[in-house]
């Protein structure tokens, strides 16, 4: 209960998710399953997912919801994932930086499902295997690229090692100056991995031609777009998935979805027209 009530401090929780996140913890009398679970994380070669498993049978046990039982269980851990981070020499601004996606995650699932918790936990594998990491504005994860891809410049190849690059919804706007000091940094902290050059690579909405079509080339996504050589694209097949990524929403129905930004009355007026969710590849190349 220590630690819990010290990573909601450290990582800025709001008081009312602090409070829900305690109060679930309060419902499981017999700790002992919980320290059992915690103890098989014993290094960056965990099988985060099979002790997600194992978890969810206390969850059970104690008629714990899956949203806020899992945000419990990944801050718990997060005590174990502070200990690797010394062992590697990572620092503690770093922690702090990459493991406030949790927060991140706990805000949008108060948005989505109405509750505190997060509803994406397979997300974190890669977070507690020490794959993924936060600078500033945007999030960077040892990844394989996805496509071949030939030009008169570059071959790459799908699979060769890359930089996937992630933009975490953190409140902050896409600002593109701070999205190019994240850049610089990643640059920096990855160089010793690679050899010769780090290949950076971004799958998103963000960078689908149809989405850069209707935002406007004075907005913060087509600036970030211009990062990135485009070249690839691919319409989602389960639109009603990707729903609560743009409007908060898992409904499919198009007149419940609220446009209460600029964007989302574009994205919506783009949708009612017939058009469809879709992803964008790039890359971009940075040689020592």
């Amino acid at each position: 209960m220590n630690y819990l009530n010290k990573i909601l401090s450290d990582l800025s929780f709001d008081k009312e998710a602090q409070k829900e996140v305690l109060k679930a913890y309060s419902l499981i009398k017999d700790t002992r399953n919980i320290k059992i679970i915690l103890n098989q994380y014993k290094n960056e070669k965990v099988d985060f997912l099979k002790l997600v498993s194992a978890w969810r049978v206390v969850l059970k046990k104690y008629y714990i919801g899956n949203e806020i039982g899992d945000l419990m269980f990944c801050l718990l851990l997060c005590e174990k994932l502070e200990n690797l981070y010394q062992k590697h020499n990572l620092s503690h601004k770093l922690f702090i930086e990459t493991m406030s996606d949790l927060r991140y995650k706990a805000v949008e699932c108060k948005l989505v499902k109405k509750k505190w918790g997060i509803f994406v936990t397979s997300w974190y594998s890669d977070f507690f295997k020490l794959k993924t990491f936060s600078f500033g504005r945007l999030q960077f994860q040892f990844c394989t690229f996805l496509v071949d891809y030939q030009d008169e410049c570059v071959t790459l190849k799908r699979g060769q090692p890359c930089l996937g690059i992630h933009i975490p919804r953190t409140g902050e706007p896409l600002d593109i100056k701070e999205v190019k000091k994240s850049i610089a940094r990643a640059k920096r902290f990855f160089k010793p991995y690679f050899k010769k050059y780090i290949l950076f690579s971004c799958s998103s909405w963000l960078l689908y031609k149809k989405t850069l079509e209707f935002v406007g080339k004075d907005s913060n996504i087509y600036r970030f777009s211009k990062l990135f050589n485009l070249i690839d694209t691919i319409e989602v097949s389960q639109q009603e998935d990707e729903m609560w990524r743009l409007f908060d929403s898992n409904t499919k129905d198009l007149n419940k979805l609220k446009a209460n930004t600029s964007l989302r009355k574009k994205y919506l007026k783009y949708l009612k027209s017939g058009g469809k969710i879709g992803l964008g590849l790039g890359y971009f190349i940075y040689r020592f």
